[in-house]
């Protein structure tokens, strides 16, 4: 799994968290360990739609922890077009714990089948 945080501008107060192998395993962000997420971004090459997954929280085990923000991503339209979905939130949606996400297979707490395929996730969090 290749996961990079990137500050996008110092004076913003703003990080660029990618993940090129989203997953059913959590992935908890170190810093900045809390704040709000403007912007996600999903590339989902499979033919089934897949949830992305967002928690307020350091860390947990993916089918017991519930997301704070759960984004349903539809399957590509095939001939190996990937879909793409952005959800952008211009106040914010604030992170008290931490910052941790996963993807799977469904939207259910309980859900942890990873997608059969990589997903790409990039979100925009800061102050």
């Amino acid at each position: 799994m290749t996961v990079t945080v990137t500050i996008i501008e110092p004076n913003l107060g703003k990080s660029l968290v990618r993940d090129t192998n989203a997953n059913n395993v959590l992935t908890g962000i170190a810093s900045p360990s809390t704040g709000s997420v403007y912007m996600v971004n999903v590339i989902n090459p499979n033919a089934t739609a897949v949830y992305f997954k967002l928690a307020d929280a350091n860390s947990g085990s993916v089918g017991t922890i519930a997301g704070d923000l759960v984004l349903k991503v539809s399957g590509s339209a095939g001939g190996g077009v990937a879909n793409q979905a952005n959800f952008v939130f211009p106040e914010g949606v604030r992170f008290f714990t931490g910052f941790s996400h996963w993807c799977v297979t469904a939207a259910a707490e309980a859900a942890a089948v990873a997608p059969a395929s990589p997903i790409t996730a990039s979100y925009v969090i800061g102050a």
